[in-house]
């Protein structure tokens, strides 16, 4: 079964450099994305686990290949396969097996490894994915040789740049990453090791643009959740309370002490009844 799933993967995979398009008429449009919509339904509710997560994983890097892709129903199916693709529990770990399987083939098509790690795990903002980039920010066992003489392509960097690059685009709210990065861009590593280190230890939370749900790692690689923190509001002083604050009292301004005058009147007239009655 796990090679049939494998070999499956690795055809998505080359099918994955034939961009996805929607038909250009409007009637075959809307079928096609009706026939999608309900492929990723089914997909997710697929009994086998790790065929749901590699059709889901090869929906969700294709729709996540043009994330500005004019049609609105165009970004509902990419949240809806991503959406279900997190609700699978190890959906991350999958493909972190999948990529040492890749490694394990003799003479490994390097587009594997990136499928994987740059065009899939980027688009699935999960605290297991973290965990799994974050582990592969120091693999450099894959790092592309010196370029050869008179070589015409370029080499796809280490998993650990990959993962790097990965994290940059994966929707992190307080990103440690600049908006715009590549494989090239400098730095890029280190500032995911830095940050990495303290999500991992559990000195930092972090959390995905668009939701106010947090996560902040255990030692034991598991995570706790919650809502996102708020700032303690500021109440807003009556008329009164702002008056006294511009124009403090002093020793020199007493309150007026109006409740002795009251006193006094009202003993005035109990004793003023009490002489009526006495010379009546």
């Amino acid at each position: 079964m796990k090679r049939t799933i494998g070999i499956l993967l690795a055809i998505f995979i080359l099918q994955f450099a034939q961009a996805m398009n929607a038909p250009s008429d409007p009637q075959e449009a809307a079928a096609w994305y009706e026939k999608m919509d309900a492929s990723i339904s089914t997909y997710t509710s697929l009994q086998n686990k790790e065929e749901a997560i590699a059709k889901l994983g090869d929906y969700l890097s294709k729709l996540g290949a043009k994330p500005e892709y004019p049609d609105p129903r165009w970004r509902q199916a990419y949240l809806k396969a991503q959406a279900g693709l997190i609700s699978i529990p190890g959906h991350a770990q999958y493909f972190a097996n999948e990529l040492e399987r890749i490694r394990s083939e003799p003479n490994a098509d390097q587009r594997k490894r990136a499928w994987v790690i740059r065009d899939t795990l980027s688009h699935i903002p999960s605290p297991e994915t973290v965990s799994v980039l974050g582990n592969l920010l120091s693999d450099e066992r894959d790092s592309p040789p010196p370029p050869r003489l008179g070589q015409d392509w370029v080499d796809d960097p280490s998993n650990a740049v990959l993962a790097a690059l990965a994290l940059s685009k994966i929707g992190l709210k307080d990103s440690p990453f600049p908006s715009r990065v590549n494989e090239k861009t400098p730095d890029l590593l280190p500032a995911a090791v830095i940050w990495w280190e303290k999500i991992k230890s559990g000195e930092r939370e972090f959390s995905f643009a668009g939701t106010e749900i947090s996560y902040r790692f255990k030692p034991d690689g598991t995570w706790d959740s919650g809502l996102l923190s708020e700032p303690p509001k500021t109440l807003t002083p009556s008329k009164r309370e702002q008056s006294r604050l511009e124009h403090p009292k002093t020793a020199e301004e007493p309150e007026s002490q109006w409740w002795p005058w009251c006193v006094a009147v009202v003993v005035a007239v109990v004793g003023c009844a009490g002489w009526i009655r006495r010379h009546k």
